[in-house]
């Protein structure tokens, strides 16, 4: 199924990583890669929707000066003293960023939850239509010829479909962990779900076998849905008006259609904590396949 369409909820409040978010958002941290280049990580995945053939690429912020950020870094130009000093490499690199800002709209709203991204694709995506929807701190890193979000993407059938990766037991309460039967060697239908579970209830409930070791799975990341899922989730959450919560992962736990969870071949940097992302900073550009 043809997926044009990617929405990137980037509209949290930064808390773990204050006070650096009082002065840009951390999307925008550099990380560095194996060629030596220093980017904002946001545009290691901004390239790989580009490179996949996403044609419309949604950004949703919730603050006016991560709006500016944006508008600065794709839209205005680079002083002329700069340029003149650019290297071919960094004047090509500008050309980039140019050709991924015209597919790029950057919209303001209101997101108390991650889950209320939703209400927002619902003004994006017309029926019949999926989409990705992408975490905008994390980042990915293949171990394939295709790009992860390109993995994902040709591995989509319909319906509603996660990404996973693997995780340690002692990080199990940091994220969604999922459970289910495979279906295929990278693949397996959802039947239960958990939001950053204690390690005792996920060695006992959510406790998978991958390739021959125990092994839980967290979200990678990377949703794909469809308008109808959309509609679905909104009733959901509009029947938890007094919860005044709106957490994707409830909704994904409550939803009673088909839902697959797909292993990439690859790796997910996060870059949401300190911690994690001085990891990212380290580790993304060395990084080399090890039993994934």
């Amino acid at each position: 199924m043809k997926i044009t369409k990617a929405v990137i909820p980037v509209a949290g409040y930064g808390t773990r990583m204050f006070p650096m978010t009082k002065a840009f958002s951390k999307e925008f941290l550099p990380v560095r890669n194996s060629k030596g280049e220093c980017k904002p990580a946001i545009m290691y995945l901004l390239e790989e929707l580009d490179s996949s053939g996403i044609e419309e690429i949604y950004i949703i912020v919730s603050k006016t000066y991560q709006k500016s950020l944006y508008e600065h870094f794709f839209y205005e130009d680079v002083d002329t003293i700069c340029l003149d000093s650019f290297s071919k490499n960094q004047i090509d690199y500008l050309k980039t960023i140019k050709k991924i800002g015209k597919k790029i709209k950057v919209l303001q709203r209101d997101m108390p939850d991650l889950g209320y991204v939703l209400y927002h694709c619902n003004d994006i995506v017309s029926a019949n239509e999926s989409f990705l929807l992408l975490l905008g701190d994390q980042i990915y890193k293949s171990y394939g010829n295709d790009s992860c979000i390109k993995q994902i993407m040709n591995n989509y059938e319909g319906d509603l479909m996660l990404t996973a990766s693997k995780t340690p037991l002692e990080d199990v309460s940091k994220y969604g962990i999922m459970y289910g039967d495979y279906i295929s060697d990278n693949k397996f239908i959802i039947s239960s779900m958990k939001e950053k579970p204690t390690k005792l209830y996920a060695k006992k409930h959510l406790k998978m076998s991958y390739q021959n070791n125990d092994t839980y799975f967290c979200v990678f990341g990377t949703y794909v849905l469809n308008h109808n899922i959309v509609q679905e989730a909104i009733e959901f959450f509009n029947n938890k008006k007094n919860d005044n919560k709106y957490e994707l992962t409830s909704f994904l736990d409550y939803y009673k259609g088909k839902k697959y969870a797909f292993i990439p071949n690859g790796k997910y940097f996060d870059i949401g904590n300190l911690e994690s992302y001085n990891n990212t900073y380290i580790n993304f550009s060395s990084d080399e396949k090890i039993n994934v």
